[in-house]
């Protein structure tokens, strides 16, 4: 019984999976890629020229950009050595405060902050969600009623 169910859920798996690898990946690049703006964090990540090439999954960094704040990386990794923040209101005056020694850096949080998320994604995912056949979800719950089974009959042999 365990087997016809994972064979039946298997197909929806798969789709939600090669969804999230194709449709999804630059989102998730861009956004944790968006990390390096974050003079708290950056210290931490310690990005290199070839990790901001994730930036450009944003579409208004391109390889201008992305060599113009790799020129200016070392001076925002020192700049932000040390930075300690409460909220978020203190990240804006940090860089408010280095707007002239990092312009290019400065220039893209101010369009990173910009970018607003959504639910559109999560509404995809649960639209998506929505096309399983009865038939799969039901063999997902018969799939998970014998695991509880099969781990309680084990805990009671034990016992």
């Amino acid at each position: 019984m365990i087997t016809e169910a994972k064979a039946c859920v298997r197909p929806g798996l798969n789709f939600f999976q090669e969804k999230f690898n194709i449709q999804f990946i630059s989102n998730v690049l861009a956004f944790k890629a968006a990390r390096f703006c974050c003079p708290v964090q950056v210290t931490a990540l310690r990005p290199d020229a070839r990790s901001l090439e994730e930036l450009k999954n944003f579409p208004f960094v391109n390889d201008a950009m992305v060599a113009a704040l790799a020129t200016e990386l070392p001076l925002y990794i020192a700049a932000a050595d040390g930075f300690v923040c409460n909220n978020e209101e203190e990240k804006l005056t940090w860089w408010a405060a280095h707007q002239d020694t990092l312009p290019h850096w400065t220039a893209l949080v101010r369009k990173v902050l910009l970018v607003q998320p959504s639910s559109a994604s999560a509404e995809r995912v649960f639209s998506l969600l929505a096309t399983l056949s009865a038939q799969q979800e039901a063999a997902l719950e018969d799939y998970i009623e014998a695991s509880v089974m099969v781990r309680y009959n084990n805990n009671q042999r034990k016992l």
